[in-house]
Protein backbone atom coordinates (compact mmCIF):
# COMPACT_ATOMS: atom_id res chain seq x y z
CA UNK A 1 0.00 0.00 0.00
CA UNK A 2 1.33 3.35 -1.22
CA UNK A 3 1.48 6.78 1.06
CA UNK A 4 2.81 9.10 -1.13
CA UNK A 5 6.66 8.51 -1.00
CA UNK A 6 6.30 5.73 1.55
CA UNK A 7 5.16 2.01 1.40
CA UNK A 8 3.84 -0.28 3.98
CA UNK A 9 1.45 -3.11 4.51
CA UNK A 10 -2.08 -3.15 4.87
CA UNK A 11 -5.48 -4.60 4.71
CA UNK A 12 -7.90 -4.01 2.05
CA UNK A 13 -11.44 -3.54 3.08
CA UNK A 14 -10.62 -5.73 6.44
CA UNK A 15 -14.91 -4.95 7.44
CA UNK A 16 -16.00 -6.31 4.36
CA UNK A 17 -17.79 -10.07 4.17
CA UNK A 18 -17.41 -10.13 0.24
CA UNK A 19 -18.18 -13.82 0.06
CA UNK A 20 -21.68 -13.31 1.43
CA UNK A 21 -23.06 -11.97 -1.47
CA UNK A 22 -23.03 -15.35 -3.19
CA UNK A 23 -23.61 -17.26 -0.40
CA UNK A 24 -20.81 -18.77 2.08
CA UNK A 25 -20.66 -22.02 3.72
CA UNK A 26 -19.76 -22.54 7.93
CA UNK A 27 -16.19 -22.11 7.50
CA UNK A 28 -16.51 -19.25 5.45
CA UNK A 29 -18.51 -17.80 8.29
CA UNK A 30 -16.19 -18.78 10.84
CA UNK A 31 -13.08 -17.07 8.73
CA UNK A 32 -15.13 -13.62 8.65
CA UNK A 33 -16.12 -13.48 12.19
CA UNK A 34 -12.00 -14.38 13.61
CA UNK A 35 -9.48 -12.78 13.30
CA UNK A 36 -7.45 -13.19 9.82
CA UNK A 37 -4.79 -15.75 10.13
CA UNK A 38 -6.30 -17.32 13.35
CA UNK A 39 -7.15 -20.78 13.15
CA UNK A 40 -11.06 -20.52 12.27
CA UNK A 41 -12.07 -24.28 10.86
CA UNK A 42 -15.46 -25.79 12.55
CA UNK A 43 -12.56 -28.41 14.79
CA UNK A 44 -11.00 -25.09 16.07
CA UNK A 45 -14.28 -23.35 17.19
CA UNK A 46 -15.37 -26.80 19.45
CA UNK A 47 -11.92 -26.90 20.95
CA UNK A 48 -12.57 -23.46 22.11
CA UNK A 49 -15.92 -24.25 22.99
CA UNK A 50 -14.66 -26.69 25.11
CA UNK A 51 -11.64 -24.73 26.30
CA UNK A 52 -14.36 -22.14 27.47
CA UNK A 53 -16.98 -24.46 29.13
CA UNK A 54 -14.78 -26.14 31.32
CA UNK A 55 -13.83 -23.15 33.03
CA UNK A 56 -17.37 -21.91 33.67
CA UNK A 57 -20.16 -22.23 36.86
CA UNK A 58 -22.83 -24.00 34.68
CA UNK A 59 -26.77 -22.38 34.28
CA UNK A 60 -29.12 -24.56 33.87
CA UNK A 61 -32.38 -22.70 34.48
CA UNK A 62 -32.72 -18.98 34.44
CA UNK A 63 -36.12 -17.54 35.41
CA UNK A 64 -37.89 -15.89 31.43
CA UNK A 65 -37.69 -12.10 33.01
CA UNK A 66 -37.02 -10.11 29.93
CA UNK A 67 -34.52 -7.68 31.73
CA UNK A 68 -33.16 -10.73 33.13
CA UNK A 69 -32.17 -12.44 29.78
CA UNK A 70 -31.76 -9.13 27.90
CA UNK A 71 -28.91 -7.55 30.14
CA UNK A 72 -27.50 -11.28 31.56
CA UNK A 73 -27.90 -14.24 29.97
CA UNK A 74 -28.20 -13.16 25.99
CA UNK A 75 -24.30 -11.44 26.67
CA UNK A 76 -23.50 -13.95 28.78
CA UNK A 77 -24.08 -16.59 25.86
CA UNK A 78 -22.56 -13.87 23.15
CA UNK A 79 -19.70 -13.61 25.24
CA UNK A 80 -19.05 -17.29 25.36
CA UNK A 81 -19.65 -17.23 21.08
CA UNK A 82 -17.16 -14.88 21.21
CA UNK A 83 -14.27 -16.78 22.84
CA UNK A 84 -15.05 -19.56 20.85
CA UNK A 85 -14.37 -16.96 17.62
CA UNK A 86 -11.01 -15.92 19.31
CA UNK A 87 -12.77 -12.49 19.88
CA UNK A 88 -11.49 -12.06 23.25
CA UNK A 89 -11.75 -8.40 23.59
CA UNK A 90 -15.68 -8.96 23.04
CA UNK A 91 -15.73 -11.64 25.61
CA UNK A 92 -14.45 -9.71 27.78
CA UNK A 93 -16.44 -6.33 26.99
CA UNK A 94 -19.76 -7.84 27.51
CA UNK A 95 -19.06 -9.90 30.89
CA UNK A 96 -17.97 -6.82 32.02
CA UNK A 97 -21.68 -5.13 30.94
CA UNK A 98 -23.01 -7.96 32.87
CA UNK A 99 -21.02 -7.90 36.02
CA UNK A 100 -22.53 -4.52 35.97
CA UNK A 101 -25.50 -5.26 35.47
CA UNK A 102 -25.60 -8.14 38.03
CA UNK A 103 -24.28 -5.38 40.49
CA UNK A 104 -27.21 -3.18 39.55
CA UNK A 105 -29.79 -5.84 40.26
CA UNK A 106 -28.40 -7.16 43.59
CA UNK A 107 -28.97 -3.59 44.90
CA UNK A 108 -32.16 -3.09 43.18
CA UNK A 109 -33.49 -6.83 44.90
CA UNK A 110 -31.98 -6.01 48.10
CA UNK A 111 -34.12 -3.25 48.93
CA UNK A 112 -31.21 -1.22 50.92
CA UNK A 113 -33.24 0.77 53.63
CA UNK A 114 -32.47 3.79 55.41
CA UNK A 115 -33.94 4.95 58.50
CA UNK A 116 -36.74 1.77 58.23
CA UNK A 117 -37.40 3.14 54.15
CA UNK A 118 -36.07 1.53 51.33
CA UNK A 119 -33.64 3.79 48.81
CA UNK A 120 -35.40 6.00 46.53
CA UNK A 121 -33.37 7.87 43.65
CA UNK A 122 -33.77 11.10 45.60
CA UNK A 123 -32.36 8.92 48.90
CA UNK A 124 -29.80 7.75 46.69
CA UNK A 125 -28.42 11.14 45.67
CA UNK A 126 -28.06 12.47 49.01
CA UNK A 127 -26.19 8.88 50.25
CA UNK A 128 -23.91 8.26 46.87
CA UNK A 129 -23.79 11.47 45.00
CA UNK A 130 -25.87 10.05 42.28
CA UNK A 131 -28.43 6.86 41.58
CA UNK A 132 -27.02 3.56 42.34
CA UNK A 133 -27.21 2.50 38.67
CA UNK A 134 -24.96 5.62 37.45
CA UNK A 135 -22.49 5.26 39.68
CA UNK A 136 -19.02 3.80 38.15
CA UNK A 137 -18.59 0.15 38.94
CA UNK A 138 -15.88 0.26 41.41
CA UNK A 139 -18.27 2.34 43.78
CA UNK A 140 -21.03 -0.12 43.16
CA UNK A 141 -18.74 -2.94 44.29
CA UNK A 142 -17.80 -0.63 47.53
CA UNK A 143 -21.50 0.16 48.20
CA UNK A 144 -22.27 -3.41 48.18
CA UNK A 145 -19.62 -4.73 50.06
CA UNK A 146 -19.87 -2.01 52.45
CA UNK A 147 -24.15 -2.63 53.48
CA UNK A 148 -22.99 -6.53 53.29
CA UNK A 149 -24.72 -7.15 50.01
CA UNK A 150 -21.25 -9.46 49.10
CA UNK A 151 -19.03 -11.26 51.10
CA UNK A 152 -14.88 -10.62 50.00
CA UNK A 153 -14.91 -13.77 47.58
CA UNK A 154 -17.78 -11.95 45.65
CA UNK A 155 -16.12 -8.69 45.62
CA UNK A 156 -13.04 -10.16 44.35
CA UNK A 157 -14.45 -11.89 41.44
CA UNK A 158 -16.61 -8.71 40.95
CA UNK A 159 -12.74 -6.56 40.83
CA UNK A 160 -11.38 -8.97 38.37
CA UNK A 161 -13.74 -8.72 35.94
CA UNK A 162 -13.89 -4.57 36.42
CA UNK A 163 -9.82 -4.68 36.70
CA UNK A 164 -9.39 -6.80 33.13
CA UNK A 165 -11.81 -5.13 31.50
CA UNK A 166 -10.70 -1.56 32.38
CA UNK A 167 -7.02 -2.48 30.76
CA UNK A 168 -7.99 -3.83 27.53
CA UNK A 169 -10.65 -1.22 27.16
CA UNK A 170 -9.31 1.99 28.60
CA UNK A 171 -5.72 1.48 27.79
CA UNK A 172 -4.33 1.58 24.04
CA UNK A 173 -1.07 0.58 25.45
CA UNK A 174 -1.99 -2.79 26.48
CA UNK A 175 -0.30 -5.64 25.50
CA UNK A 176 -3.04 -8.54 24.11
CA UNK A 177 -0.42 -11.69 24.76
CA UNK A 178 -2.55 -12.70 27.56
CA UNK A 179 -5.94 -11.57 26.31
CA UNK A 180 -7.20 -15.28 25.98
CA UNK A 181 -6.49 -16.17 29.22
CA UNK A 182 -7.96 -12.74 30.91
CA UNK A 183 -11.40 -13.46 28.89
CA UNK A 184 -10.98 -17.34 30.10
CA UNK A 185 -10.81 -15.95 33.83
CA UNK A 186 -13.24 -12.99 33.34
CA UNK A 187 -15.66 -15.33 31.84
CA UNK A 188 -15.57 -17.79 34.56
CA UNK A 189 -16.12 -14.94 37.08
CA UNK A 190 -19.18 -13.94 35.21
CA UNK A 191 -21.22 -17.36 34.81
CA UNK A 192 -20.16 -17.62 39.13
CA UNK A 193 -21.57 -13.90 39.89
CA UNK A 194 -24.56 -14.60 37.77
CA UNK A 195 -25.44 -18.01 39.77
CA UNK A 196 -24.51 -16.36 43.10
CA UNK A 197 -26.57 -13.43 42.61
CA UNK A 198 -30.23 -15.26 40.78
CA UNK A 199 -29.28 -18.52 42.31
CA UNK A 200 -30.26 -21.78 40.83
CA UNK A 201 -31.20 -25.45 42.84
CA UNK A 202 -33.27 -27.55 42.78
CA UNK A 203 -34.52 -29.03 46.32
CA UNK A 204 -37.56 -31.97 46.76
CA UNK A 205 -37.73 -32.15 42.98
CA UNK A 206 -38.44 -27.66 43.25
CA UNK A 207 -36.42 -25.15 41.66
CA UNK A 208 -35.19 -22.43 43.91
CA UNK A 209 -33.81 -18.87 43.20
CA UNK A 210 -32.09 -16.42 45.89
CA UNK A 211 -34.99 -15.47 48.01
CA UNK A 212 -34.29 -12.01 47.17
CA UNK A 213 -34.46 -12.19 43.47
CA UNK A 214 -37.69 -14.44 43.82
CA UNK A 215 -39.70 -11.96 45.63
CA UNK A 216 -38.48 -9.58 42.82
CA UNK A 217 -39.77 -12.09 40.02
CA UNK A 218 -42.99 -12.22 42.41
CA UNK A 219 -43.33 -8.64 42.19
CA UNK A 220 -42.92 -8.77 37.98
CA UNK A 221 -45.36 -11.31 37.89
CA UNK A 222 -42.89 -14.09 36.48
CA UNK A 223 -43.28 -16.36 39.28
CA UNK A 224 -47.42 -16.88 40.15
CA UNK A 225 -48.69 -19.10 43.14
CA UNK A 226 -50.24 -22.43 42.45
CA UNK A 227 -53.38 -21.22 42.94
CA UNK A 228 -52.87 -17.98 40.78
CA UNK A 229 -52.12 -20.39 37.89
CA UNK A 230 -55.46 -22.22 38.54
CA UNK A 231 -57.60 -19.03 38.55
CA UNK A 232 -56.03 -17.87 35.55
CA UNK A 233 -56.84 -21.29 33.64
CA UNK A 234 -60.47 -21.22 35.00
Amino acid sequence: MSNGNSVTAGWINPLSFIEIINGANYERIFQFLCQPSTNSSTDDFKKRYDEITAKETRIFIVPAENQILQNLIWPLKHAKGSYCCENYLGTIALCGMVAEMLAILLFEVSKVTINRQVMDEKTQKGMFGSEFERLGQERRIDVLFTCGLMDSDTKGKFNLIRERRRKYLHLYSQSHDDIKKDACEVYSSATALFVKIVGQDVSNGKIKFNPLVTKYLQEKGVIRSVNEENNTDK
